[in-house]
């Protein structure tokens, strides 16, 4: 993680551990989103969120804010428009989601453990049917 988003996550946490629950709640949810080890398909996803509610977000698939709210909607449009802001989104997708995504795989993801797999003959309570097999698996990760 580099050290401008490192200090940014501690002083939001500071900042939410010493503020009082009163009042209104603004944050960012940057999120990368992958469902395999060659990355085809990644999306990076930065939401917009006031007092829980969804107003903006950007789609790095989609490659465009898109508001949810009629202050969202008024910011996506000025957003939208400003090639710098546009780019500074979709590179999040080459400097952050596809370093970390790499590490993910290869710190947590590509650790599995084969199941403990059991298999039993059970007698149904409806006894309707003589005897059922049933398949259980144990110790598995993922």
């Amino acid at each position: 993680m580099s050290m401008p988003i490192a200090f940014y996550i501690c002083l939001t946490l500071l900042w939410s551990i010493f503020s009082g629950t009163d009042g209104y709640f603004h944050q960012t949810v940057k999120q990368c989103r992958f469902s395999s080890k060659d990355l085809h398909g990644i999306e990076f996803i930065d939401s917009y969120v006031f007092n829980k509610v969804e107003y903006i977000r950007f789609n790095s698939t989609v490659g465009r804010f898109v508001g949810y709210t009629e202050h969202g909607v008024k910011n996506a449009e000025a957003w939208n428009s400003d090639a710098g802001i546009l780019g500074q989104e979709q590179a999040q997708l080459e400097s952050y989601c596809k370093p970390n995504a790499d590490i993910d795989y290869s710190a947590i993801l590509d650790k599995t453990v084969e199941p403990h797999v059991r298999l039993s003959s059970v007698t149904p309570p409806s006894g309707r049917h003589p005897a059922m097999l049933m398949c259980s698996a144990y110790d598995f990760y993922p």
